[in-house]
């Protein structure tokens, strides 16, 4: 038996029903006693296996399983003009300065920082009006879609540098053009081939002018888009201090490089398929 909790953070109307106090049954230490007896001492399985905290619809569900077993994957390509779709279009390119100098700054997010680096689902407004920062989004949903597990991005880029981090948010764009991140990730070329967990594998430096496929992982979320609403994708070459900030060089062990600015290049289309890959359910949980 497993139990998942996917816990809401910071002052917004999507987590309003996420705290531990209205999960039902008792609080939340009667419920890690309830799932301690089942799983140590084989006591009746008399909960659901998975509590999940669906963001957006604001409400927590239970599942067998996490994700359930109906999802299915959905690409969501990079396409000219800023827009996010179901099929790959024209080939194209978009670019930005990597400046370490001056770093994206975080926003929100699923962060444990000092202030005024506060979590929670922040308006990602002003970090988007960056020049270092490019967006791609799909036109307004018409009816609701639930995301549930794995998030990941494929990005093709070239760098003028040895070295780049791609770090890309996924957004909710409400009709009011807010927009709220949802979950996020980043990936150092250098480190493409280290596995993150166990941290084996060799770091190599990344060659000037030529394209590279950085897979990004943004770890998993719970969300429903919904009717009115854009899923956005955001990309940009920093996020400090949730992530350390890149140097845009490759760093041998025992060197620091210089710190440089460097022009990165995001292509996308049909011969170069940068997109969003998301796990999205077929029937949303009730």
């Amino acid at each position: 038996m497993r139990c998942a909790m996917e816990h809401g953070f910071g002052p917004s109307c999507w987590f309003r029903g996420a705290s531990a106090d209205d999960l039902g049954g008792g609080d939340l230490t009667a419920q890690h006693v309830r799932w301690f007896d089942t799983t140590l001492r084989a006591g009746a399985a008399d909960m659901p296996p998975v509590r999940v905290f669906l963001m957006g619809s604001n409400r927590w569900i239970e599942l067998d399983e996490f994700p359930p077993r109906d999802t299915r994957t959905l690409e969501l390509y990079l396409n000219a003009g800023g827009t996010l779709a179901t099929e790959p279009a024209e080939n194209g390119e978009r670019r930005l300065i990597s400046d370490p100098a001056s770093p994206v700054p975080t926003c929100g997010g699923a962060v444990l920082l000092f202030a005024p680096f506060e979590a929670g689902a922040a308006d990602q407004a002003a970090i988007e009006a960056r020049q270092d920062v490019v967006s791609w989004r799909t036109e307004p949903l018409t009816e609701e879609l639930t995301v549930m597990g794995a998030v990941r991005a494929v990005v093709h880029l070239t760098t003028t540098g040895t070295d780049a981090d791609v770090v890309v948010r996924l957004c909710d764009e409400h009709p009011d053009g807010s927009s709220r991140v949802v979950t996020d990730g980043v990936q150092q070329g250098s480190a493409r081939s280290v596995d993150p967990v166990t941290g084996l594998g060799d770091r190599r430096p990344l060659e000037p002018g030529r394209e590279q496929e950085f897979a990004v992982d943004l770890w998993s979320t719970a969300h429903t888009f919904l009717p009115g609403h854009r899923v956005r994708v955001d990309i940009a070459p920093s996020s400090s201090p949730r992530w350390d900030v890149g140097r845009n060089a490759f760093e041998p062990a025992g060197a620091t490089p210089r710190p440089t600015a460097a022009e990165y290049t995001i292509r996308h289309g049909t011969a170069r398929p940068s997109r969003l890959v998301l796990q999205v359910v077929t029937t949303t949980p009730r």
